[in-house]
């Protein structure tokens, strides 16, 4: 069963590990005059560098969040502020690069990095786009009905289910009788 693994799955560190006791116990089983113990052994030691066997993280989250955190301008924030998100930056591109990186240490960089950017606070020479918000004039004189929106499609849908119940009971009655 373990010999259909990919190399390309797990981490450099746990893959040689394994390979070089799945080489070894491939050989015990080989060989015809190995005894029992040998296999024994052999198994033991193979089972232990199953068990070890790390997948390689996936960081395409936290490589998206490092791309968005390099493109932020540290001229719009506080200069506190950006210093904390280049420290949770400098952490989570140390994490990306550590080819042995667990899926855990990604995961926790990644939250770091997020509370960093959402941390951020603006500059205050900066101008804020505090007032964006859509503003719809109001006619006076529009008086036009509104859209019906499906109304009518409750009744259908229920006129429709009773026809089925009517159509139903008279099967199961036919088929009784």
């Amino acid at each position: 069963k373990v010999s259909g693994l990919e190399a390309d799955k797990y981490t450099t560190d746990t893959w040689a590990a394994f390979d070089k006791e799945l080489t070894e116990a491939n050989a015990v089983y080989e060989d015809l005059n190995a005894m029992q113990p040998e296999v024994n052994s052999a198994y033991e030691e193979l089972v232990k560098a199953f068990l070890n066997l790390r997948l390689i993280p996936d960081k395409s989250l936290l490589e998206d969040l490092i791309n968005q955190a390099n493109g932020l301008n540290s001229t719009n924030y506080t200069k506190a502020s950006f210093d904390g998100l280049t420290k949770a930056l400098n952490e989570a591109k140390a994490v990306f690069e550590n080819p042995n990186a667990t899926q855990k240490e990604v995961n926790n960089a990644k939250a770091i990095l997020e509370k960093a950017i959402a941390g951020l606070q603006a500059n205050s020479s900066t101008p804020s786009n505090v007032d964006s918000t859509v503003k719809t004039p109001v006619n006076n004189g529009d008086t036009t009905a509104s859209v019906k929106t499906g109304d009518d499609a409750l009744v259908g849908t229920l006129a429709g289910l009773a026809l089925l119940s009517i159509a139903g009971a008279k099967v199961l009655r036919k088929k009784e009788n």
